[in-house]
């Protein structure tokens, strides 16, 4: 694969992701630094001073995300290849709150992975969600490729960002 079309998984990705988080009522927020954290999802919430305007609801869930081309359906569940060290990181995550790993399943053809016309932009496959913190670490060398099954239902979706978000909702207010 070209570095070319590894930037455009990327990019294709967040696009993505972000569209998913703004039809659900949400933003995302870029950290300032790769520190394994690629987009914070924020909560708005009404202003109660204007019924009209919304503000920052200071509720986040947090996500990594990965994309390839390699990935396979066996048994229900999606088979995400992903590198020890990044599984790791996922596991071993300290942060407050969780983070999720948001997985793009995308076509093998660089030329399937978008297309747009003046009725309609599309991205290919989808993306699947899952929650890897708490989970045994990874023995294999940090370099090797460990596969992560995620469950066909796991749709990365904007019920899915709503309900995450409700969930963060009430591990702040605990």
């Amino acid at each position: 694969m070209r570095p070319i079309d590894k930037l455009k998984m990327e990019f294709l990705q967040v696009a993505y992701v972000n569209a998913i988080v703004a039809d659900a009522g949400k933003s995302c927020d870029n950290p300032r630094r790769d520190a394994g954290i690629d987009l914070r999802v924020v909560d708005w919430i009404q202003n109660p001073q204007n019924p009209n305007s919304y503000e920052d609801g200071g509720v986040v869930f947090n996500c990594q995300l990965k994309a390839s081309t390699r990935c396979g359906f066996k048994n229900g569940n999606m088979i995400f290849p992903m590198k020890v060290k990044d599984y790791n990181k996922l596991v071993n995550w300290p942060g407050v709150g969780f983070k999720i790993l948001v997985a793009f399943n995308m076509p093998k053809d660089p030329t399937a992975w978008f297309s747009q016309n003046s009725d309609i932009m599309c991205l290919r496959h989808c993306c699947y969600w899952t929650e890897l913190t708490g989970r045994e670490p990874s023995q294999n060398k940090p370099d090797s490729t460990i596969r992560i099954k995620i469950p066909e239902e796991s749709v990365f979706d904007s019920e899915t960002v709503v309900r995450l978000t409700e969930r963060a909702r009430q591990a702040y207010n605990s």
